[in-house]
């Protein structure tokens, strides 16, 4: 591969760090709502845990290759333009030392999975996605860790099976109550023939 072609590969910044690149792909992957919600997560986490505001006011310019890269992104109109988090935090992870890229992309990756497990429980237990579920989630996780996140899964779990036990209860109710008045209906039936 010639450097011109790997150069056209390789458009946006962190392409060229393999698991920021794969981060940012995965989120990419996720449905608007979704997407929105966990970027901005991930916006909140980036400001408390990285101090990226402070690191932003302290920076006198980008220079203008960096200015001029923002402005060519903008105009290229890609989804993370229109998805202020998801901008955002494209953004700060730019300014972020390397080592504190590969912690973000973590979590990230992370996150997903933790998302992305609760999408096949919702699926599993025929429920519907909630929102504010995604939302706790992602707060559980960004804000308190993985055990957390495990916590909360367990109990979107157990609410689940919860929840189907109660329709299956319903569903047999209503069918033995049918089944009654169905033979109730027959031994009417019989009777009126005699």
């Amino acid at each position: 591969m010639t450097d011109s072609s790997s150069k056209h590969l390789k458009r946006r910044w962190y392409d060229l760090e393999h698991e920021v690149s794969q981060a940012f792909m995965v989120l990419e992957s996720f449905p608007g709502e979704i997407l929105y919600i966990v970027t901005s997560g991930l916006v909140e986490y980036a400001e408390r845990e990285f101090r990226v505001r402070e690191q932003q006011m302290n920076r006198r310019s980008l220079g203008s290759s960096a200015v001029l890269a923002l402005f060519k992104s903008e105009q290229r109109r890609r989804k993370n333009d229109r998805v202020p988090p998801l901008y955002k935090i494209t953004n700060y992870m730019m300014i972020l030392t390397e080592t504190s890229r590969q912690v973000m992309a973590t979590s990230i990756m992370e996150l997903v999975g933790f998302i992305a497990e609760y999408l096949k429980e919702c699926k599993t237990y025929e429920q519907s996605v909630e929102m504010d579920d995604v939302g706790s989630l992602t707060s559980s996780y960004l804000r308190r860790g993985k055990n957390e996140a495990r916590r909360f899964m367990e109990n979107i779990r157990l609410r689940f099976i919860d929840e189907v036990s109660k329709k299956q209860i319903c569903e047999e109710s209503i069918a033995s109550k049918g089944a009654r008045l169905l033979s109730g209906r027959q031994d009417d039936m019989r009777l009126g023939s005699l």
